[in-house]
Protein backbone atom coordinates (compact mmCIF):
# COMPACT_ATOMS: atom_id res chain seq x y z
CA UNK A 1 0.00 0.00 0.00
CA UNK A 2 3.19 2.50 1.16
CA UNK A 3 0.80 5.12 2.70
CA UNK A 4 2.05 7.81 5.33
CA UNK A 5 -0.32 6.73 7.95
CA UNK A 6 -3.86 4.36 8.36
CA UNK A 7 -6.93 3.70 10.40
CA UNK A 8 -6.39 1.66 13.41
CA UNK A 9 -10.20 0.31 13.92
CA UNK A 10 -11.45 -0.78 16.93
CA UNK A 11 -12.38 -4.29 15.36
CA UNK A 12 -8.22 -4.49 15.00
CA UNK A 13 -8.15 -3.88 18.74
CA UNK A 14 -10.47 -6.51 19.05
CA UNK A 15 -8.15 -9.08 16.90
CA UNK A 16 -4.95 -8.45 19.23
CA UNK A 17 -7.07 -8.94 22.26
CA UNK A 18 -7.45 -12.14 21.47
CA UNK A 19 -3.73 -13.40 21.02
CA UNK A 20 -1.04 -13.62 23.20
CA UNK A 21 1.84 -10.76 23.35
CA UNK A 22 3.78 -12.27 21.28
CA UNK A 23 1.10 -12.72 18.12
CA UNK A 24 0.02 -9.40 18.70
CA UNK A 25 3.08 -7.96 17.88
CA UNK A 26 3.70 -9.73 14.89
CA UNK A 27 0.11 -9.17 13.55
CA UNK A 28 0.94 -5.06 14.47
CA UNK A 29 4.27 -5.31 12.69
CA UNK A 30 2.73 -7.61 9.69
CA UNK A 31 -0.11 -4.83 9.12
CA UNK A 32 2.57 -1.51 9.69
CA UNK A 33 4.95 -3.95 6.81
CA UNK A 34 1.65 -3.94 4.48
CA UNK A 35 0.28 -0.32 5.14
CA UNK A 36 3.63 1.44 4.66
CA UNK A 37 6.21 -1.08 3.01
CA UNK A 38 3.58 -2.46 0.95
CA UNK A 39 4.93 -6.10 2.12
CA UNK A 40 2.39 -8.70 3.56
CA UNK A 41 2.46 -11.57 6.13
CA UNK A 42 4.43 -14.21 5.44
CA UNK A 43 4.66 -15.92 8.45
CA UNK A 44 3.37 -19.36 9.61
CA UNK A 45 1.24 -18.37 12.37
CA UNK A 46 -2.52 -19.54 11.24
CA UNK A 47 -4.38 -17.06 13.99
CA UNK A 48 -1.98 -14.16 12.79
CA UNK A 49 -2.19 -15.03 8.81
CA UNK A 50 -6.21 -15.33 9.28
CA UNK A 51 -6.02 -11.95 11.00
CA UNK A 52 -4.28 -9.85 8.56
CA UNK A 53 -6.06 -11.43 5.70
CA UNK A 54 -9.24 -9.99 6.97
CA UNK A 55 -7.62 -6.36 8.38
CA UNK A 56 -5.74 -6.32 4.57
CA UNK A 57 -9.27 -6.36 3.40
CA UNK A 58 -10.37 -3.53 5.43
CA UNK A 59 -7.32 -1.36 4.51
CA UNK A 60 -7.61 -2.03 0.87
CA UNK A 61 -11.19 -0.65 0.53
CA UNK A 62 -10.11 1.97 2.36
CA UNK A 63 -7.31 2.83 0.40
CA UNK A 64 -10.06 2.54 -2.69
CA UNK A 65 -12.55 4.98 -0.94
CA UNK A 66 -9.64 7.96 -0.72
CA UNK A 67 -8.48 7.14 -4.15
CA UNK A 68 -11.79 7.27 -5.39
CA UNK A 69 -12.54 10.07 -3.10
CA UNK A 70 -9.03 11.92 -4.73
CA UNK A 71 -10.67 11.81 -7.96
CA UNK A 72 -14.16 13.09 -7.42
CA UNK A 73 -12.59 15.92 -5.33
CA UNK A 74 -10.37 16.63 -8.88
CA UNK A 75 -13.30 16.32 -11.18
CA UNK A 76 -15.45 18.49 -8.66
CA UNK A 77 -12.84 21.07 -8.87
CA UNK A 78 -12.24 20.76 -12.87
CA UNK A 79 -15.95 21.40 -12.90
CA UNK A 80 -16.12 24.61 -10.74
CA UNK A 81 -13.26 26.02 -12.62
CA UNK A 82 -15.22 25.61 -15.95
CA UNK A 83 -18.04 27.02 -14.23
CA UNK A 84 -16.33 30.04 -13.07
CA UNK A 85 -14.75 30.35 -16.70
CA UNK A 86 -18.34 30.91 -18.30
CA UNK A 87 -20.18 34.06 -17.60
CA UNK A 88 -22.73 33.60 -15.84
CA UNK A 89 -26.45 34.53 -16.87
CA UNK A 90 -26.39 37.39 -14.13
CA UNK A 91 -23.26 39.26 -15.61
CA UNK A 92 -24.84 38.71 -19.39
CA UNK A 93 -27.61 40.76 -18.43
CA UNK A 94 -26.33 43.35 -16.11
CA UNK A 95 -23.48 43.97 -18.97
CA UNK A 96 -26.31 43.59 -21.53
CA UNK A 97 -27.98 46.65 -19.19
CA UNK A 98 -25.09 48.68 -19.24
CA UNK A 99 -24.27 48.69 -22.86
CA UNK A 100 -27.99 49.00 -23.54
CA UNK A 101 -27.52 52.51 -21.26
CA UNK A 102 -24.41 53.51 -22.91
CA UNK A 103 -25.88 52.76 -26.10
CA UNK A 104 -29.01 54.89 -25.42
CA UNK A 105 -26.93 58.03 -23.88
CA UNK A 106 -24.51 57.80 -27.47
CA UNK A 107 -28.01 57.92 -29.63
CA UNK A 108 -29.77 60.84 -27.46
CA UNK A 109 -26.09 62.66 -27.87
CA UNK A 110 -26.53 61.78 -31.06
CA UNK A 111 -29.83 63.38 -30.83
CA UNK A 112 -29.31 66.58 -29.31
CA UNK A 113 -26.41 66.90 -32.20
CA UNK A 114 -28.55 66.98 -34.74
CA UNK A 115 -31.28 68.53 -33.54
CA UNK A 116 -28.44 71.31 -33.48
CA UNK A 117 -27.64 70.66 -37.10
CA UNK A 118 -31.05 71.49 -37.97
CA UNK A 119 -31.06 74.89 -36.26
CA UNK A 120 -30.97 77.58 -39.59
CA UNK A 121 -27.75 78.74 -40.33
CA UNK A 122 -27.32 82.13 -39.18
CA UNK A 123 -28.02 80.15 -35.16
CA UNK A 124 -24.51 78.32 -36.07
CA UNK A 125 -22.53 81.14 -37.20
CA UNK A 126 -23.79 83.32 -33.85
CA UNK A 127 -22.98 79.36 -31.33
CA UNK A 128 -19.79 79.43 -33.10
CA UNK A 129 -20.62 76.19 -34.86
CA UNK A 130 -18.73 77.34 -38.41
Amino acid sequence: MKERNFRFRKSFAEVIRVMDDKQAGKFIKAVCDYVFDGRGYDGNDTAIKTAFTLVKVTLDAEKTDRENGRRGGIKSREIRKAQDQKPSVAKVIAGGIMAGEMLKSILESQNEQSDEDDEPTENKFEKGGF
